[in-house]
């Protein structure tokens, strides 16, 4: 047996019964390293090979023994270690690089530590087609988030279905839409703004470019930030009807009360710099008859009235800030 420490003697007799014993002897067989790796797969110089294809090879033993390899792998030669005391005769080096060549071999090792180192071998990979990146996703803020802080990051999914290629982003980011570019050729999928406005609007949008030029435009999202310590109550103005007639809801002309005829839309001016206007009421005689969310503020007063009323407006802000103002009008039919 290959690699195995034998021991023998031998005892000599004569005719007349008498022996002598030998001493023991011992000597131990050679160990057979590994034959040769051999049959490469991909085969030494082949050309268009898929960037998904695996490494393998043959290999056997003289002596029978368990075989691991150490296999050597990469785009320069000598090819650097890849893994060590692997024990299958095949490989998945991950997908590769295209138009590329790569450069192999393989070193067999027996369990008494016998090896054989294999050729040098080299193929070279299939022209590949680039690929755009992906398209940015799952932004941080999500789309159209309230009460954003103004301290906020921008984050966003990005990458590229080619392997090995480089993505690059250009982050643009505005209270306008669409945005205007704020930085290029930043090499992550996180960006820390400088501190934003508050209770504002913003739009952003991301561009994925990866080292072969080609690009993918994301959708534009937007998120409004947080009402920061809005102490000011709304600003509130009524401007019709003022103190005049009117008949037919249209001023005829001035007088000393505002005087309607028939119905009359009532027009308010209302606004708020911090934490914006959130809603308009409309009273008459301390009775709630309207209310208007969006600018232009107005109600339609078409009610069957005669004499005298207080016409009172209420603007509302969005800290909960509110200014009111009264006014008498006469109102007939």
């Amino acid at each position: 047996t290959y690699n195995t420490k034998y021991y023998w003697k031998i005892i000599a007799w004569d005719n007349h019964h008498a022996s002598t014993t030998g001493p023991v002897w011992d000597f131990t067989t050679e160990n057979l390293p590994p034959n040769p790796p051999s049959n490469p797969d991909p085969f030494n110089g082949e050309t268009d090979v898929d960037v998904n294809h695996d490494l393998s090879w043959s290999c056997t033993d003289p002596n029978g023994d368990p075989l691991t390899f150490d296999v050597y792998f990469g785009d320069s030669s000598p090819p650097p270690l890849l893994v060590s005391g692997h024990s299958s005769v095949s490989y998945d080096q991950g997908t590769m690089t295209g138009s590329t060549t790569y450069y192999w071999k393989i070193v067999a090792w027996d369990n008494h530590a016998g090896s054989t180192e294999g050729e040098l071998w080299h193929f070279t990979t299939e022209a590949v087609a680039n690929h755009p990146p992906y398209a940015p996703s799952d932004p941080s803020p999500v789309n159209e988030a309230m009460g954003v802080a103004v301290t906020t990051a921008l984050s966003w999914t990005g990458g590229d279905p080619d392997a090995g290629d480089d993505v690059t982003y250009d982050v643009y980011l505005g209270t306008t839409n669409p945005p205007a570019l704020l930085v290029n050729n930043h090499t992550s999928s996180l960006y820390q703004p400088s501190v934003l406005d508050g209770n504002t609007t913003y739009y952003w949008k991301i561009i994925a470019w990866d080292n072969h030029g080609a690009s993918t435009v994301g959708v534009v999202w937007s998120f409004t930030t947080e009402i920061l310590g809005d102490m000011t109550p709304p600003l509130v103005k009524i401007t019709k009807p003022e103190k005049a007639f009117y008949l037919l809801n249209t001023k005829i002309l001035p007088f000393f009360a505002p005087v309607v005829f028939f119905a009359i839309d009532v027009e308010v001016d209302a606004s708020d710099n911090e934490s914006g206007v959130a809603r308009v009421e409309f009273y008459i005689d301390n009775v709630l008859k309207g209310n208007d969310t969006s600018a232009p503020y107005s109600w339609t007063w078409s009610e069957k009235s005669f004499l005298g009323y207080t016409l009172t407006v209420i603007a509302f802000d969005n800290a909960g800030h509110r200014t009111r103002v009264d006014a008498n009008v006469w109102k007939f039919f």
